[in-house]
């Protein structure tokens, strides 16, 4: 509230100032064309207006401009009651120049100020012609028409102007000034209370886009932001120094120039967040209302839910499976272990060696898989290198890598994992078939290694036919292939996600269609992992 009076203290004073000029120069007209008697009456009331607005116009007074307004406009009445006294009292048109302060006290002042200046200018006006009339006070005559006698005649009003002609000026004057201040005093306090009522939506309006949980945006077609709350710019990761002037989303950015109207909604991952988005529009002359929300946590959960209820149908399949195939293995084992009696020599000692191991590991994971969900409780410390190494040993006696050649990239020095080294084993054995049967069985399958101070990760990347969108969403799904009838059964990634997952670990996917894959086994590094 200061602040406007002094906005309103500053236009005032500026606005006296061009007063003080008009007054000036309309006397100065008056002299050259021979209005008046005298033309130094007149500029002395026009520096005498001039003198007290360059008073009010100094900074401490300025500063304490509250509750002078009022005084300020009564010198300006009282300055225009001299400047007619002294250029012909109701024969000057400017009796109605007192309507000025009155309508800019209208703007400024509320209703009853304005109102009792206005009774001031009339009884200013009254008492003038009063005492003009009744000889108290020299008539200066204004010379507009030639049959009227100046040179100081006082009396010549009387005998040129009757009474009621006087009267009925000074009433249609009067009539004018409290008119004028009534019919803007009214019209500016409507606008006022409009103000105030816009105001205090604004601020509701306010407190509701700041204190709503959901971005909401005003944008319009070419990206430009009219207005955003902060929980728009908290989930797009806008620093708060930032204009946040345009869009700089591609997804939200395409979503702008296709939007047709009048809802759309869509979701997209920004700054690893999932975000679900509306846009909306009234009319194809008006911006876009863009409002999104965080959907990461929900998204999450339903993985969790999606995960648990695979698992409670998987651990019923699983104990089928570990007992149909129990039975064969232990007849496997069985033979292999006749065949160990007979002491065969050489490479087939060896062979049957080999082939103890991976029942071994056969029945390992034929035990495991009912409770691979849960976190095993024999991890050890181990090198990432050495399961990799051990996983590529494997892939190498599968018929699939016959044609293929595997090329290692290690990141420097060793990196350790907490984790049960069979079950990781598997798990990048699972991605080296999978990049091979990507690749049709011919050409190269890189593995990469890399860490930082929580996790290591291992990739590995072929130069297959890679996969679509839709592919890529149902790949942890149980039972879902892609290879031909026959060739798989749709669990190896599932069950590899699942491994991961129970060591706290994670498995992404990078692909394009034509342009190979790149799955990216995570773990935490045995520093972050209790045992």
């Amino acid at each position: 509230m200061a602040n406007e009076l002094t906005q309103h203290a500053r236009w005032l004073v500026l606005l006296r100032w061009l007063g003080a000029l008009v007054l000036a120069f309309a006397s100065m007209l008056a002299e050259v064309r021979g209005y008046v008697e005298s033309v130094w009456p007149l500029l002395t009331v026009s520096l005498v207006v001039a003198a007290y607005n360059a008073l009010l116009a100094s900074a401490p007074l300025m500063a304490r401009w509250r509750g002078r307004t009022h005084a300020s406009f009564a010198l300006d009445v009282v300055a225009i009651t001299a400047f007619l006294h002294f250029a012909g009292d109701v024969e000057n048109p400017l009796i109605f120049a007192y309507a000025v302060p009155i309508a800019l006290a209208a703007v400024t002042l509320e209703m009853r100020p304005t109102l009792m200046l206005g009774g001031l200018a009339v009884l200013l006006m009254a008492g003038l012609v009063s005492l003009t009339l009744a000889g108290w006070l020299p008539h200066h005559h204004l010379a507009l028409r030639s049959e009227v006698v100046m040179h100081g005649e006082a009396d010549e009003l009387l005998a040129t102007m009757r009474v009621d002609y006087v009267v009925s000026r000074l009433l249609l004057a009067a009539s004018a000034v409290m008119a004028t201040g009534y019919g803007i005093a009214r019209l500016a306090q409507r606008i006022r209370e409009k103000e105030r009522q816009l105001a205090r939506e604004n601020e509701q309006m306010s407190l509701l886009l700041n204190t709503l949980p959901v971005g909401v945006v005003l944008v319009r077609r070419d990206g430009g932001i009219v207005l955003s709350n902060p929980a728009a710019r908290h989930l797009l990761g806008v620093p708060a120094d930032d204009p946040f002037a345009r869009v700089n989303g591609a997804a939200i950015a395409g979503n702008l120039v296709r939007f047709r109207g009048p809802v759309e909604e869509f979701e997209s991952t920004e700054g690893g967040l999932h975000l679900r988005h509306a846009l909306a529009q009234g009319s194809a002359d008006e911006p876009l209302v863009w409002v999104f929300e965080d959907r990461t946590k929900e998204r999450q959960l339903v993985a969790q839910l999606v995960h648990q209820s695979k698992m409670a149908d998987l651990g019923i399949l699983a104990s089928g499976i570990a007992h149909e195939i129990g039975n064969p293995l232990s007849s496997l084992s069985a033979m292999l272990q006749v065949m160990r009696l007979k002491s065969p020599q050489g490479d087939t000692s060896a062979r049957i060696g080999e082939m103890e191991i991976e029942v071994e590991r056969i029945n390992r994971i034929v035990q495991d898989i009912t409770g691979f969900a849960r976190p095993s409780s024999d991890r050890a410390a181990i090198l990432l290198e050495a399961l990799i190494e051990q996983a590529i040993r494997l892939f190498q006696m599968h018929r699939k890598s016959r044609d293929m050649w595997t090329e290692v990239t290690r990141s420097d020095g060793g990196v350790t994992v907490r984790a049960v080294p069979d079950q990781i084993t598997q798990v990048i054995l699972n991605l080296l078939l999978n990049a091979a049967d990507a690749s049709d069985g011919k050409g190269r399958i890189r593995i990469s290694t890399a860490a930082d101070e929580i996790e290591a990760a291992v990739s590995v990347i072929d130069d297959g036919a890679g996969m679509g969108p839709e592919t890529r969403l149902r790949l942890f799904t149980p039972f879902f292939t892609t290879k031909q009838p026959g060739s798989g059964v749709g669990l190896g990634l599932f069950v590899s996600e699942s491994i991961a997952r129970a060591h706290g670990g994670r498995i992404e996917v990078k692909s394009e269609k034509g342009k190979g894959s790149t799955f990216t086994l995570w773990l935490p590094r045995a520093a972050e992992v209790e045992g």
